[in-house]
């Protein structure tokens, strides 16, 4: 029987990052789900943006400065250049590095839509969202797997 919506093809047990979670947790956090991306949400479940492990690799290679971070402030002129210095990574949070552009695709759209989705807006996640709520998270590797199933 061929698979006629994303809700069928979606993997529905959703991993989650915190907004407020370093970098290095984010990168364990990860690593230890072998995934290579995921959403963010606050404490009440909101979906606030998604992180990538290229995120995490932008923000190492060009970390935020400890002024962006809010490590080092100052109104003295001589001083701001010790804003701009690059912050530690134990300061860089979550919320820093997600991206807060969301793409989502209802649950009742179909695995053709889904795939043009993805590819319009060039990401290897798709958020499964209903009234505004995560439901689950569709990769390129789901809608292969359909393929081979026959959808």
């Amino acid at each position: 029987m061929p698979i006629r919506r994303v809700s069928e093809l979606m993997n529905a047990e959703v991993r989650t990052l915190r907004p407020e979670w370093t970098l290095r947790e984010a990168e364990r956090f990860l690593a230890e789900h072998r995934i290579a991306g995921a959403p963010v949400v606050d404490a009440r479940g909101r979906l606030l943006g998604v992180v990538s492990q290229s995120d995490l690799v932008r923000g190492r290679a060009r970390p935020p400065s400890t002024a962006a971070v809010g490590a080092f402030f100052t109104d003295v002129d001589e001083y701001r250049e010790i804003g701009a210095l690059p912050a530690d990574e134990a300061l860089i949070l979550v919320e820093q590095l997600m991206t807060r552009e969301l793409v989502a695709i209802g649950p009742d759209a179909s695995p053709a839509e889904a795939a043009r989705v993805m590819r319009r807006h060039r990401v290897h996640r798709l958020l499964v969202t209903e009234h505004g709520e995560l439901r689950g998270v569709l990769s390129p590797f789901d809608l292969l797997r359909a393929l081979e199933d026959g959808a």
